[in-house]
C-alpha cells in the first residue's frame, strides 16, 4: 500500500498514512498534538550523487615489473618512468611493456574470468578467447588492421568481378545459345515485354 504524508497545522510535524489513494482523506489526526495533519506533497531528498574518482591520467600507461631477485608486478606509472625500485631488494628494475605473462591474464579476466558482450560468453583467458573466435568464425578485433581490410577489400573485388563475368556469359547464352532461341523470337515481336508487364 502507498504511503501519504500529512503536515499538521499546529505543530508542523509529519504524520504517515498508509492506505489506498481511493480511501485517502484529506485530513487526519496528528499523532505528535492531536491536531489536524492536511495531505501536502512533500519533497523526498535525492540521493547524493556518487563521484566515481578523478579522470585517468592520459600520461600513464600499465606497465609490467620483474626483478632478478624474483619479486614481479603489473602496475599504471608514467609514460616516462623507465627504471622503479624494487619493493624486495631495492634494485632498480626496469620497466617493461605488458607481455603475455599470467598476471596480466588475472588483470584482464580475473581468477574466475569475466563475461565478454561482444561474444556473448565467459572468457577465461586470451587464448580462451582466441579459441572462441576461432571456432565462431569471427577476427579478433586486434588483428583488424589495414591488412585485414585490405585483404576483404581484394576479397570483395574477386567476387564483383565473378559476378560480372557470369553475368556476360549469360547475356551471351541469351544473345547466342539455341536454348534461348524462342525468347529471342518473342522478344523480337515484342511479347516479352507483356509478359513482365504488370
Amino acid at each position: 500500500m502507498p504511503a501519504y504524508d500529512f503536515i499538521c497545522k499546529r505543530c508542523d510535524e509529519r504524520t504517515e498514512w498508509v492506505g489506498s489513494f481511493s480511501s485517502r482523506p484529506d485530513d487526519i489526526e496528528c499523532e505528535h498534538c492531536s491536531g489536524f495533519a492536511v495531505y501536502t506533497v512533500m519533497e523526498r531528498k535525492k540521493a547524493p550523487v556518487k563521484v566515481r574518482g578523478p579522470a585517468r591520467n592520459k600520461n600513464t600507461v600499465w606497465r609490467e615489473l620483474e626483478c632478478e631477485c624474483g619479486w614481479s608486478d603489473i602496475d599504471e606509472f608514467e609514460k616516462s618512468v623507465e627504471e622503479v625500485p624494487c619493493q624486495d631488494c631495492f634494485r632498480m628494475v626496469k620497466v617493461g611493456m605488458l607481455g603475455s605473462h599470467s598476471r596480466l591474464n588475472e588483470l584482464r579476466y580475473g581468477q574466475t574470468g569475466r563475461f565478454d558482450r561482444g561474444l556473448d560468453c565467459w572468457v577465461e583467458s586470451e587464448a580462451h578467447r582466441r579459441a572462441i573466435c576461432k571456432a565462431k568464425g569471427i577476427t579478433p578485433v586486434e588483428d583488424v588492421g589495414d591488412a585485414y581490410l585490405e585483404k576483404r577489400r581484394a576479397a570483395r573485388s574477386a567476387e564483383e568481378e565473378r559476378e560480372k563475368r557470369e553475368y556476360a556469359e549469360y547475356e551471351n547464352k541469351v544473345e547466342n545459345s539455341p536454348t534461348f532461341s524462342r525468347y529471342r523470337e518473342l522478344r523480337s515481336r515484342g511479347y516479352v515485354d507483356d509478359l513482365f508487364a504488370d
